[in-house]
């Protein structure tokens, strides 16, 4: 989860500036056979747009994708729930250690190795215990906001040198993680009881804006964080330790959005991308798109009649490109193909069903076909405290250089422009001109023809992925009423399922008037 920026009115009349990470693209081991001409694997990706630079517009930098960076944990001790010898054991494996000793899954640094195909390593530190003085009802009572609130205890109390969490030298500690060692309002009904939307003892990621002002490279302060209970280790059941949810919130640390539908309450449910990957449903490895907004993949770019072999996605990271003209980077709209493959990160969720999701992820491999649109806009910012106030879409020129309009006039009054992804599964994360409409950041193309993922007992199988001898048409897909992107182009292909199995996909895409 996370959650909608709140305090970003400050942004008014403030240099949002556009700058760039420090970090560079990386290639994913894949090796695939070329079969024809017709695309060609890209060479770079991100050159001059990162998901850093997004949220560093916002003056809410996050933590880059690619490198190595040192993470601060820390276990925050609310009066009332003391840790046990077991439950900080457990905080050190999760974070620091190995797949083998959850004894079930993955670590938070052993996930992100694999995902990113080593492009992005996690250095977690274990603080000692912070000890907090109130209980659950006093946070709530006292504080504004509990979880900000435990960041500054758990500094003032931190006898480390914070500097190397900060490793651009902002001044702002690049992300914190805290886990809680009260039950949260999902797994206690007493902490349901004062909480009983789960607004502050849940899972979730956010940042500490109180802080901008008091930004020091001397003496860094806490800004990014996740906030955990203890009791997300716990669902796989004694002896296990599970980290689906902190692997989820980390990505929300990177600057992924959630794919999940968050508006269900409001609107009807509606989940396009289908419950199958980490963003939405906390399960299996990260989709492609994103890890493209990561820049740990170089995708196959399409540009005329093509057959491409690829192999399983979350061990090569190929995927296949197919848009109406692409700007270099994964901050665009295309049709994205990847071979999923019931293996590595996705394993265990393909064989059994993950506690929250109540179903597994498919059993058999299969090609995934993604409506991808990750444009960017400019614009003013969080001015009504929930949706981006948003100008205009950058042009593909604007997106692959990284320069664009700097000011923007509202009402007649002038800002400085900040950047943000238009487009989200929920409505709350949506930019303010795109409210109330059905375009997805991701949506996941069902094999079968027919949107099955509006009801809340559904979630991608078998059926939904393209098999042997299957065949798509964007003109007469329902996925597309108009024949059209949400751009407007018109992308005239058809895609022939060769061959699909566990180990290679063949796939053949043709243009037509």
């Amino acid at each position: 989860m996370k959650k909608t920026p709140l305090l970003l009115s400050l942004l008014l009349l403030v240099g949002c500036k556009s700058t760039s990470s420090s970090s560079s693209s990386t290639s994913s081991s894949s090796s695939s056979p070329i079969e024809l001409n017709g695309f060609h694997k890209a060479e770079s990706i991100n050159e001059n747009m990162t998901l850093f630079d997004v949220y560093s517009s916002q003056s809410t930098p996050n933590l880059p994708s690619i490198g190595e960076y040192d993470i601060l944990v820390l276990p925050i001790e609310i009066e009332g729930y003391p840790f046990a010898d077991e439950d900080l054991q457990t905080i050190e494996i999760a974070t620091t250690g190995s797949a083998e000793q959850t004894g079930y899954w993955e670590t938070l640094p052993s996930y992100y190795e694999k995902s990113s195909y080593g492009a992005l390593r996690i250095n977690c530190e274990v603080a000692p215990v912070v000890k907090i003085d109130k209980t659950p009802q006093e946070l709530l009572d006292s504080t504004s906001d509990p979880a900000s609130y435990c960041l500054n205890e758990g500094l003032n109390q931190y006898k480390g040198d914070v500097k190397k969490f900060d490793h651009n030298g902002d001044g702002l500690i690049d992300a914190t993680i805290m886990i809680y060692s009260c039950p949260d309002a999902g797994h206690s009904r007493e902490i349901a009881s004062i909480d009983p939307y789960a607004d502050y003892f849940w899972a979730y990621t956010y940042f500490n804006g109180e802080a901008l002002p008091d930004a020091d490279p001397d003496d860094p302060v806490g800004f990014y964080y996740f906030w955990s209970s203890l009791d997300f280790f716990q669902d796989a059941g004694e002896g296990k330790i599970d980290c689906h949810t902190i692997i989820h919130e980390f990505g929300h640390i990177l600057g992924a959005d959630d794919y999940y539908d968050a508006d269900f309450a409001v609107n009807g449910y509606d989940n396009p991308a289908g419950g199958s990957i980490m963003m939405d449903c906390n399960v299996g490895d990260m989709d492609m798109a994103t890890k493209l907004l990561y820049g740990w993949s170089k995708p196959y770019v399409v540009s005329e009649d093509s057959t491409l072999t690829i192999k399983p996605s979350e061990s090569s990271g190929d995927c296949i490109l197919i848009a109406d003209h692409w700007n270099g980077t994964g901050f665009d709209e295309f049709l994205l193909l990847e071979l999923y493959t019931p293996t590595g990160l996705n394993e265990l969720d393909s064989k059994q069903a993950y506690p929250d999701l109540g179903a597994t992820l498919p059993s058999e491999a299969g090609v995934k076909l993604w409506h991808v649109d990750n444009r960017l806009v400019y614009g003013p910012g969080f001015l009504n405290g929930m949706n981006f106030q948003d100008v205009a879409y950058l042009t593909d020129e604007e997106t692959a250089s990284g320069e664009y309009e700097k000011y923007s006039q509202i009402d007649g009054r002038f800002y400085t422009n900040c950047l943000a992804i238009a487009a989200s599964n929920s409505d709350y994360a949506r930019c303010v001109s795109l409210l109330g409409q059905d375009i997805f950041s991701l949506q996941l193309i069902q094999a079968g023809g027919e949107y099955t993922f509006d009801r809340t007992d559904v979630n991608t199988a078998n059926a939904d992925l393209f098999h042997t001898g299957d065949t798509f048409d964007m003109d007469e897909s329902e996925f597309f009423p108009s024949g059209k992107l949400n751009n407007g182009a018109s992308l005239p292909v058809s895609i022939s399922f060769d061959s699909v199995s566990g180990k290679e996909a063949k796939i053949t895409i043709t243009y037509h008037e």
